[in-house]
């Protein structure tokens, strides 16, 4: 075979071989990612104070998303930052997972994910020395892998405003969302 048509056929394959796809398994997957929903903790933070953002996702029956340190297979979900100067943001912190059996690639393997309806948290840190009374626009985009006997990447960009002042505002219609979250997260989130 030329080399030219090998390295053509390779290219083809390469991203089904790295998200853990059978490319020959006739199962390729033209299916649209499950929606992730972003929630700011807070609308009004206090200089030197910090919020939360819960990244909320609502996987479709049979799908899976994975943990931190997947296992064999899987990607992590991640944040990109689009961050206002003054402000940080920290890891993202991952609830307790469960093991999750899978033979997508023809050979039994065992990943570390969420099933259903998961929240992934993140604290964002605005610096004692920013301006109060100001609004500042955080932006950024959520990036997961989901998957059942195909994978799909999902990613979703998002915006929104925080204004800083003299005290943190918590938006109480999401206070149950951010509470639950935290209880579902491991005490020790190095791993």
């Amino acid at each position: 075979m030329p080399r030219l048509f090998q390295f053509f056929l390779f290219s083809l394959l390469l991203p089904f071989l790295a998200q853990g796809q059978d490319p020959f398994s006739g199962e390729l997957s033209l299916e649209e990612p499950a929606g992730a929903t972003v929630i700011p903790e807070a609308s009004v933070v206090e200089p030197g104070d910090y919020f939360r953002v819960a990244f909320k996702l609502n996987l479709k029956p049979h799908y899976h998303a994975y943990y931190k340190n997947p296992g064999t297979l899987g990607m992590a979900p991640s944040v990109e930052w689009e961050l206002p100067e003054g402000f940080t943001a920290g890891e993202l912190v991952f609830p307790i997972p469960e093991a999750i059996k899978s033979s997508a690639t023809g050979a039994e393997a065992i990943s570390y994910g969420y099933e259903g309806q998961i929240t992934f948290l993140a604290q964002i840190d605005p610096s004692a020395d920013i301006e109060a009374g100001k609004d500042y626009t955080i932006k950024g985009v959520f990036n997961w892998q989901e998957c059942d006997a195909t994978c799909i990447q999902g990613d979703q960009e998002f915006s929104f405003t925080v204004q800083t002042g003299q005290e943190t505002v918590f938006l109480e219609q999401h206070e149950e969302l951010f509470s639950n979250a935290a209880k579902m997260v491991s005490q020790d989130n190095s791993a």
